[in-house]
């Protein structure tokens, strides 16, 4: 290639500097506002506009000798125009975004029009790209222009590549290779030359996508503060790690409706979830969390069903488990989150805390997790004394051929069997007689929990399965206290906390690093205690 250069003229003593062979002839056609509308129009790149006006005015429309560069102040200052606009748009997003600057919870306008709103930004965002890229254009032609005219020429493969800089393909194309590895007679003029190229096409490529990114306000969390508080009790006391009996506890033996004895509100059970469990059948779903009142406080338990086949629900899991906040840290939490959002709006009434969608509060505590997994076995009542039981082994769950995941699998356990004494047998025979109604006996022997990787075992029977035969479900169970779960309230809805585990029983245990809570057999019967009026007891009611 050779090099492309255009001699300069003299300086003349008029307002104009020409380029080229002569100075052109000035005639009434190019002052006043024809002139200008011409102007406007190269300017803002719509020549269309001038032609077509230019048929209609009348008299033709001389041509003008090429002028390479010239001075006018009108042309210039639109000129200007095509950087002003979009550089000052980009420096106000900038700063609105360097600033978090706040609107309030949606967007101006019209209620709940976001998803339009949102729109008509995304539209003038593109508009605004156009801009920027006719800026970028713009002043790379401009030095084009002045190296053409007053400096030492350019490559015709430079002269080109201000119509292609908005592609990122230009950097390895062969005119911008022609370009690097053309011999200069000024190197500092070569590499200024090759870093406007990159700098216009890096430039071009990712000014739409930053655009669209700043001109979108984005609905975010920030912190407003927070404060230490303290419960009038040990920790030992809030999260111990044995469950005894105790005889503040010795009404609990009898359903008195007591929300404070361990069976506490089961008819919230029974009515929000077991209720729904006789209806699981092919392609079904249990619900995933039922809610649990305090003193002040509604708790969140989730609840992970375990499902027999991979058909038998839409979405299941191998494992059983349940958890539920603390209700002492749930109740606390409920009355003084409120109050703080409440004395941070008043000492401080900024924007952010007067137009806020909702305010959060949330504290960092041991959540219970219960994880149980029973065996069931049909017999005769009368063989129950030869027939050894197994208990399944917690620790050796593993998944049907997908060890990493728990979602539509099956769970298989080895088992541990255990010999019973006299006084276990004969309950469980006395509660498998005929007309009797479901019952459950806890255990915690040491050799059984030591053998079964448990913090409880239980045998739940069912007499009047059959006609002649009775179902027995020897159960494992592990409770655990996971530590660091974030339970979270809401100035919208103060009362309802909540927390949320995800995977902790995925592979059959809750966690060996996670300590462990024992129930005694002795604290566990007012689980399951009698109802008086009914000479029942809850899990015949729920069974």
């Amino acid at each position: 290639m050779r090099a492309l250069k255009v001699r300069r003229s003299r300086r003349t003593s008029s307002n104009e500097r020409l380029v080229g062979s002569e100075q052109p002839r000035r005639d009434a056609s190019s002052t006043g506002a024809r002139a200008q509308l011409r102007t406007f129009c190269k300017t803002a790149r719509i020549q269309v506009v001038h032609d077509g006006v230019s048929k209609f005015w009348g008299g033709g429309d001389p041509e003008e000798p090429k002028v390479a560069m010239y001075k006018h102040k009108w042309h210039a200052f639109l000129r200007c125009l095509i950087h002003v606009l979009p550089v000052a748009a980009a420096l106000l997003l900038i700063g609105m975004n360097g600033t978090e600057y706040y609107i309030g919870g949606e967007l101006a306008g019209w209620k709940d029009q976001d998803t339009e709103k949102l729109a008509g930004l995304a539209f003038t965002a593109k508009l605004h790209e156009l801009l920027m890229l006719a800026s970028i254009t713009a002043v790379f032609f401009s030095y084009a222009r002045k190296e053409l005219a007053f400096g030492d020429g350019l490559l015709f493969g430079a002269v080109c590549a201000g119509r292609q800089i908005t592609s990122i393909s230009f950097l390895w194309s062969m005119e911008f290779f022609g370009s690097i590895y053309r011999e200069w007679g000024k190197k500092r003029k070569k590499w200024n030359l090759i870093s406007m190229v990159i700098t216009c096409c890096v430039l071009g490529v990712s000014v739409g996508p930053s655009t669209n990114i700043l001109m979108r306000p984005r609905l975010d969390d920030w912190p407003a503060g927070g404060t230490t508080f303290w419960l009038n009790a040990t920790y030992d006391a809030l999260f111990p790690s044995a469950l005894n009996d105790s005889t503040s506890l010795a009404h609990c033996g009898t359903y008195t409706g007591d929300s404070s004895c361990p069976y506490g509100d089961w008819q919230i059970l029974s009515q929000q979830y077991y209720r729904f469990w006789p209806g699981v059948v092919n392609l079904s779903s249990m619900p995933q969390e039922v809610f649990m009142p305090g003193r002040t406080a509604v708790r969140r338990m989730g609840i992970r069903y375990r499902a027999e086949t991979r058909t038998e629900t839409i979405w299941s899991n191998a494992y059983g488990s349940a958890w539920i906040g603390n209700s002492a840290v749930a109740d606390a939490l409920a009355q003084l989150g409120p109050y703080w959002s409440y004395a941070a709006r008043n000492v401080d009434p900024g924007k952010r805390l007067i137009y806020r969608k909702d305010a959060t509060f949330a504290v960092e505590a041991p959540m219970t997790e219960i994880f149980a997994r029973c065996c069931a076995q049909a017999m005769n009542r009368s063989d129950l004394h030869s027939i050894p039981l197994p208990y399944p082994a917690l620790g050796s769950g593993r998944l049907d051929g997908r060890p990493n995941t728990a979602a539509n699998s099956i769970a298989s356990f080895d088992t541990y069997s255990a010999d019973w004494d006299a006084y276990t047998i004969n309950s469980i025979r006395s509660l498998l007689q005929a007309g009797g109604a479901p019952n459950i006996i806890w255990l915690d022997s040491p050799a059984l929990l030591n053998g079964s990787q448990s913090t409880l075992n239980a045998v739940v029977v069912f007499p009047e399965t059959t006609s002649d035969q009775a179902y027995l479900h020897t159960c494992s169970i592990d409770s655990r206290l996971q530590p660091g779960v974030k339970l979270t309230g809401s100035w919208l809805n103060p009362s309802v906390i909540t927390g949320y585990l995800s995977g902790t029983a995925d592979t059959g245990t809750l966690g060996a690093n996670s300590p462990k809570t024992y129930p005694t057999a002795v604290w566990a019967r007012y689980l399951n205690p009698t109802i008086a009026s009914q000479n029942r007891t809850l899990i015949s009611v729920i069974a």
